[in-house]
């Protein structure tokens, strides 16, 4: 499971990242090691094994 996204904001929050990733109309918050350097929008991939994946329905 990959999905690409585009890096709106981030907040160094000590121990960790913390960042907006715009994926289509979607924003996604992700906790990234603090030794990370991303730009404002900076294209990421962002992916995950399925059984961390839930769908959630209207």
């Amino acid at each position: 499971n990959l999905i690409e996204g585009e890096v709106i904001d981030t907040v160094y929050l000590g121990n960790f990242l913390d960042c907006q990733v715009q994926v289509g109309p979607h924003e996604v918050g992700v906790q990234i090691d603090h030794f990370e350097e991303l730009d404002l929008g900076q294209k990421v991939y962002l992916s995950f094994t399925p059984d961390h994946g839930l769908c959630l329905t209207e």
